[in-house]
């Protein structure tokens, strides 16, 4: 499953790589202020998500797939910035799927921890540009040098549930799809609009 899933999901992979902020993260004169807008808006789609899938899938569904929350490595990452913490407005992740079932949360899953093999090489970019010392990264590559051997091994399960008659790749492909979609959104909102949100988060 885990090949089909790659396949399926190549076009919209390719759609948030070459988004402005995405294509930024690895610019030689990427700027500290870029990079803290690209965090702030993950860390508001994770103040939403995280929990959401907390509760759909299983804990020991979540165990067996080795995944890890980001929410609270976004939060250091920003306060290594020396920024606050993310208000939790203005940005709602779409249904998973109407029957909340775990297959699609374990689709969502697919793309965030997919993410880290690319969060891996944007971390070497950020400690080239910005100095070995630099160590606000741990929400872009929470496993470091194991990266590739954790996913794949996060593959061999995902193949083996699918093969246990555990999850519905249908399902699973609607998760890691709707999953994008949101973070095409997030990494999409214009910077003024992200400035509003900041700014009424201050006032409420």
């Amino acid at each position: 499953m885990a090949a089909a899933l790659r396949q399926a999901t190549a076009a919209a992979h390719r759609t948030i790589e070459a988004l402005p902020l995405s294509r930024r993260l690895l610019a030689p004169d990427l700027t500290l202020d870029e990079y803290h807008d690209y965090l702030d808006r993950l860390t508001r789609l994770h103040q939403v998500l995280e929990p959401h899938l907390t509760t759909i899938v299983p804990s020991a569904l979540r165990q067996r797939l080795g995944v890890r929350p980001r929410l609270a490595a976004l939060r250091d990452d920003l306060a290594r910035l020396g920024a606050k913490p993310a208000a939790s407005h203005h940005i709602a992740p779409a249904r998973l799927c109407a029957e909340q079932r775990p297959d699609c949360g374990v689709g969502a899953f697919y793309v965030l921890e997919g993410s880290t093999l690319g969060g891996h090489l944007i971390a070497r970019r950020l400690r080239a540009r910005f100095g070995a010392h630099f160590t606000a990264t741990g929400a872009l590559d929470p496993y470091g040098t194991e990266v590739g051997a954790h996913w794949r091994a996060f593959t061999l399960a995902l193949d083996a549930l699918e093969h246990e008659g555990r999850v519905a790749r249908s399902l699973v492909l609607h998760g890691a799809m709707t999953t994008f979609g949101d973070i095409e959104r997030t990494l999409s909102l214009a910077t003024l609009d992200m400035g509003r949100a900041r700014a009424q988060a201050r006032k409420g």
